[in-house]
C-alpha cells in the first residue's frame, strides 16, 4: 500500500482544491459567502476520503469510495448550477468538470479493482460468476 498523498487520484483533488480557490475567488461576493466555504470544505474533504479508502480493505474499501463518488456527484452538481446561472466561466467549469471527471474516472476504476480483489480473496468469485454451478453441488 502506497502512502495516499504519493496516488494520482490525490494529486488530482490538490488540483481541485485549487481550481476552487481559483473559481470561487472570481463569483460574486453573495455566491462566495454561501456556496464557497460549502465548495472548499468538499474538495478538501476528497483528500480525506482518498486517504480512507487507501487505509481500507476488501469490502470496507469498495464502501469508502462509494462515499467518495458521492462528495464528487454533489461537487458536480455544484458546479454545474454556477455553470447554469452564469456565476463562473464556462472555461472555469470545464476544467473542474474534467478534474472531477478524472477523479470519478481513477475512483470507479479502484474500485472495481478493490471489489475483484475482495471477492477472489473469499473465495466468492466462482459463486458470483457461475450459479449454475452452485446449484448442482446442491
Amino acid at each position: 500500500m502506497s502512502l495516499h498523498s504519493d496516488l494520482p487520484i490525490y494529486r488530482a483533488a490538490e488540483t481541485l482544491v485549487d481550481q476552487t480557490i481559483t473559481i470561487m475567488s472570481q463569483v460574486p461576493k453573495t455566491t462566495r459567502a454561501t456556496m464557497g466555504p460549502l465548495m472548499l470544505d468538499r474538495a478538501s474533504k476528497l483528500g480525506l476520503l482518498i486517504r480512507r479508502a487507501n487505509m481500507a480493505q476488501g469490502t470496507i474499501r469498495a464502501d469508502r469510495i462509494d462515499d467518495l463518488l458521492e462528495s464528487l456527484d454533489v461537487l458536480i452538481f455544484q458546479f454545474r448550477s454556477l455553470a447554469r446561472a452564469r456565476v463562473i466561466a464556462i472555461t472555469h467549469h470545464a476544467r473542474a468538470i474534467e478534474t472531477l471527471d478524472s477523479i470519478g474516472a481513477q475512483a470507479g476504476g479502484w474500485k472495481n479493482g478493490s471489489v475483484s480483489s475482495a471477492l477472489s480473496d473469499t473465495g466468492a468469485t466462482q459463486a458470483a460468476t457461475s450459479p449454475v454451478q452452485s446449484e448442482l453441488r446442491l
